[in-house]
Order: C-alpha cells, then structure tokens, then sequence
C-alpha cells in the first residue's frame, strides 16, 4: 500500500464519519418548545409594546423641562433690599465710573462668572476692618484672667525637673544577619 491509497482511505474514513454527523436529528419536542416560546411571546407583546418607548419618551420629557428651565427663567434675580448692620460709621466705598454700554450687548444679559461679584453682592454693606472684631468669648475671658493672674516666666530658668534629667546614649548591639541556605 503506497502513500496514495492510504489517502483515500483515510478520506473515505473521514467522509463516512461527517457522514454520520450530520445525519444526528435534533432532540425530540425541540420544535413544539420553540413554537410554544414564540407564540407566548405574541400574547405577551400587546401590553408590552409600548414598555420599549418607555426610557427614549421619559430622557425627551427630561431634556424638553430642562430646555423650558432655562429659556424661561429671569436673567438675574430680583435685588434684596440690603441687609442691616449694627455699625456706627459709615461705609466709604469706591464706586466705579459709569460706562457706556455698547449698542449690541445692551440686549443680552448674562450671569458673573466664578470669582466674578454678582449685583446683589456689589449692593451689600462693607465693613472697614475684616474679620470684624467680636466679643471675648467665656473661655478666653477664663484664660486672661489665669494670665494675669499667673506669675510671669522668668528668662534663663528651668525646672528642678528637668535640671536632675541627665540622659544616657543610645546604644545598639550589632545585628548579625546569617546566610540562608537553598535547599533543592
């Protein structure tokens, strides 16, 4: 038996074995479960058709009340009449040189940006000295008083304590380190 005749009977082999592969029918009731599947999803989509408009009709509304938000509402809020403060000098405050307003930015009203004083801040009271002064609280009122009533340090002396502390060095024993040893 030569090269070739031990190719075609190998081929023969192989042909007779996919053979009998695909002839394997599929498992019994395979077809009856399908259809069933099939015709129980028809009975349910009647209800359910609309459930896949659900999320796209709900982002729409969304997007159309935050659209309506923002072209309906005012461009600045109303000014606040200004807050009261208990000072009994007035407040000197630089006012600004007015400017000619350009003809084509007269229509378009925007808001300050970050860092930007919006006009209501620009309206509020100013102190002269920040942070303005407050009161004593109880607890340093408590604590001026043992100051004063304290008597003060004096320069150059220490405690009896700390005069007898007499430290001793440091001192480390030397740290050996053997050779580990690779077992095999």
């Amino acid at each position: 038996m030569n090269a070739d005749d031990r190719n075609q009977e190998l081929d023969l082999l192989f042909d007779a074995a996919l053979q009998n592969y695909s002839r394997v029918e599929p498992p019994p009731g395979l077809e009856q479960r399908i259809q069933a599947g099939l015709e129980a999803a028809v009975r349910r989509a009647p209800h359910l058709a609309w459930s896949g408009w659900m999320l796209p009709a709900g982002a729409a509304a969304v997007a159309f009340v935050a659209l309506l938000y923002f072209a309906l509402r005012p461009s600045a809020p109303p000014a606040a009449p200004p807050a009261q403060v208990a000072e009994t000098a007035p407040v000197a405050r630089a006012v600004p040189a007015p400017v000619a307003p350009m003809a084509a930015a007269a229509s378009i009203s925007r808001r300050p940006r970050a860092g930007e004083p919006s006009a209501e801040a620009a309206t509020l009271p100013r102190r002269q000295r920040f942070p303005a002064p407050a009161p004593l609280s109880e607890q340093e009122r408590l604590l001026l008083l043992y100051l004063q009533a304290a008597p003060p340090p004096s320069s150059g002396e220490t405690p009896d304590a700390f005069a007898a502390l007499t430290l001793e060095p440091l001192q480390f024993p030397v740290l050996k380190i053997e050779k580990l040893e690779r077992n095999p």
